[in-house]
């Protein structure tokens, strides 16, 4: 055998050497591959699978895209968070949309600066919304916020004018409130129980120190509404749109002597609200069910104070119902002011008023059916014929992204009532027990999705708006 050179043995060292890394390699590519494969595979059945329904904001394929719906078990949303995870932490490749060009990957921080969503918008973080949060906010807002911007003032203004006109010219206050019924507000109220605070309070609360729960959050909007309307005891007041009478029963609590009215257009809403009433012992509140597109009070039925809190964003001329709404104020109103008020609270964009359309995508369809509106901060402040505009307030819109988090952790936290309710409801309705279990999976998407919205840009492009009025005389 002849003798080894050191060539040889260099040769043969850096051989064996080149072979473990590459085994090494091959070891770490399958450890990746095996672990998020799972995932990658869920996320490529969703569209065949056909059994539950969820929302998924992010498309990377196609960034004019505001929503894609896909079908779900149980088993793979749960593969689809860990496949979300993956793409989060860039370990499994993303196709970049051939519109725009790659840039570099950013950290947390360069996101949050940016006006993405931080962990402060989640108290309690929950693992489901954590995940999605980072992955899904770019093209879905972002979009918007291109479509609704013309590239200058003096041509986003012209867009906002030819919007009023087009809604002044409307023959009727609002359509489709059958769907909004249905999608909202219809829903079986003992599901709504297991999602929404004590108060039953389905619109945006008040977090002024970001520690408060719902509970507490429901009390310190439902307070705010009382000094920024001017309540007393003594007075005629209505809540128009009530949804499940968070505002009317507090009312009702709060002020004996006052006689409270409140009109929803749902029958469901008004045995909740009769019931709670009822075991209370509450003898000052009346619920009626009505449509405001026609419904009229009685010419003897007049009020010191109309409160509508997120019933706006269902209407359409707001011209003719301002007039409906002044003419029923008091036109000598008794109240500690001396004057007849209407206070408003609605969800809006800080500029821009905008229509919520079907081919909007998943929420235009599931819960805004034709009907929906997306005002500005000063959009009512064109529709002043019958109504003068007092006074108006913004509230940033992380106190809504903090309402919705807390209605979805409840809604997590009872999933398995929830879902047995909604099972329930959709079989009492004639429908397969799989339709409630479509229904609880839309709504978490939906609360999800509210989180998100409301906390772009630190709560700054979309929040909640508090106007009052005093009647003309």
């Amino acid at each position: 055998m002849p003798p080894i050179s050191l060539t040889d043995i260099l040769h043969r060292t850096f051989v064996a050497g080149l072979a473990g890394v590459s085994i090494y390699g091959l070891y770490l590519g399958e450890l990746y591959t095996r672990r998020f494969y799972d995932g990658e595979k869920a996320l490529r059945e969703h569209e065949r699978n056909k059994e539950y329904e969820i929302f998924l904001f992010h498309d990377h394929h196609n960034s004019k895209a505001l929503s894609g719906v896909f079908q779900m078990t149980d088993e793979q949303l749960e593969q689809r968070e860990i496949a979300l995870a993956a793409l989060h932490n860039g370990l499994v490749p993303v196709r970049p949309n051939k519109r725009t060009t790659a840039k570099p990957r950013e950290t947390p921080e360069d996101k949050v600066s940016r006006g993405f969503p931080g962990p402060d918008i989640l108290q309690r973080p929950h693992p489901r919304s954590q995940l999605l949060l980072p992955n899904s906010q770019p093209d879905v807002l972002q979009q918007r916020l291109r479509e609704i911007n013309h590239g200058s003032l003096e041509a986003n203004h012209e867009s906002k004018m030819r919007w009023i006109e087009k809604v002044r010219a409307r023959d009727v206050i609002a359509d489709d409130v059958d769907k909004a019924n249905k999608q909202h507000y219809e829903v079986s109220t003992e599901f709504m129980k297991l999602c929404v605070g004590p108060r039953m309070k389905y619109s945006s609360c008040l977090y002024p120190t970001g520690k408060e729960t719902i509970a507490q959050a429901e009390e310190l909007m439902l307070e705010s509404y009382c000094e920024k309307a001017k309540l007393c005891d003594g007075i005629d007041i209505l809540d128009l749109g009530c949804g499940w009478g968070s505002l009317s029963l507090f009312l009702a609590e709060k002020y004996p002597n006052a006689r409270i009215t409140a009109l929803s257009n749902s029958a469901t809403q008004k045995v909740h609200i009769d019931s709670v009433a009822k075991h209370k012992g509450f003898k000052n509140l009346t619920v009626i069910t009505g449509d405001v597109n026609t419904y009229e009070f009685e010419e003897s039925i007049r009020f010191d104070r109309i409160l509508s809190i997120e019933m706006f964003e269902h209407m359409k001329n707001y011209e003719v119902l301002m007039k409906k709404v002044a003419s029923w104020l008091k036109p000598n109103s008794k109240a500690a002011s001396g004057e007849a008020l209407v206070f408003i609270h609605i969800f809006l964009h800080k500029t821009t008023p905008y229509d919520f359309e079907e081919g909007d995508g998943w929420m235009a369809q599931n819960f805004f059916s034709g009907q929906g509106t997306m005002p500005s901060l000063d959009l009512l402040s064109y529709f002043q014929t019958d109504l003068k505009l007092q006074r108006t307030w913004f509230i940033n819109g992380r106190h809504y992204a903090q309402t919705s988090e807390h209605w979805l952790q409840l809604q997590d936290a009872n999933r398995a009532a929830a879902i047995a309710e909604l099972e329930r409801d959709a079989k009492a309705q004639g429908f397969d027990a799989s339709e409630g279990r479509k229904a609880y999976y839309r709504f978490r998407t939906f609360f999800l999705a509210v989180a998100v919205f409301f906390a772009m840009h630190h709560g700054e492009e979309w929040g909640v708006g508090h106007f009052l009025f005093v009647g003309r005389k």
